[in-house]
């Protein structure tokens, strides 16, 4: 499992990774990798050709709006990276505080979602999110439970 992380203070329970290495690439168990913030273009890019790497695994993006900015160069390695997850052989989870927190791109290739309470704006991702009638039903049932129970959540599989 690697663990991208935009902070260097959280995930502190796994070994920190660089991904500099084709050594690096290879562990068993988890890794977290410190996804820095803000990056230019260029910088970006080599980041993410070091996280496209890797393979037989669980990808994690804790906080992915915080490197994945609304950007067209941005989108079209997410679309790359998850079009061929499964010849990569590995599954995305893509960790945000809400809807809008999450980049489009995410939804276009989901197969689940694990939602806990969020008061976010489901509308604004409409367009992308394959069954949005049952999602806003969810997100409903969920944010009702939550009132009782406040760590409550559900997991849903599109159809």
């Amino acid at each position: 499992m690697l663990i991208c992380t935009p902070s260097d203070v959280e995930w502190l329970e796994y070994s920190e990774t660089e991904l500099k290495t084709p050594s690096d690439f290879e562990f068993s168990g988890a890794r977290r990798f410190v996804f820095p913030p803000l990056l230019s273009k260029k910088e970006f890019d080599n980041v993410f050709q070091r996280i496209n790497c890797f393979t037989n695994g669980t990808l994690i993006f804790d906080d992915c709006r915080m490197y994945f900015q609304a950007r067209e160069d941005h989108n079209a390695k997410i679309r790359l990276l998850v079009g061929r997850k499964r010849q990569k052989m590995i599954d995305i989870y893509a960790v945000g505080h809400g809807f809008t927190e999450v980049p489009p791109m995410f939804f276009t290739f989901a197969t689940d979602i694990i939602m806990f309470k969020t008061t976010d704006d489901i509308t604004r991702r409409k367009n992308c999110i394959k069954d949005f009638n049952a999602t806003v039903r969810l997100q409903t049932e969920v944010n009702t439970k939550a009132q009782k129970q406040p760590h409550f959540c559900k997991h849903f599989k599109f159809s």
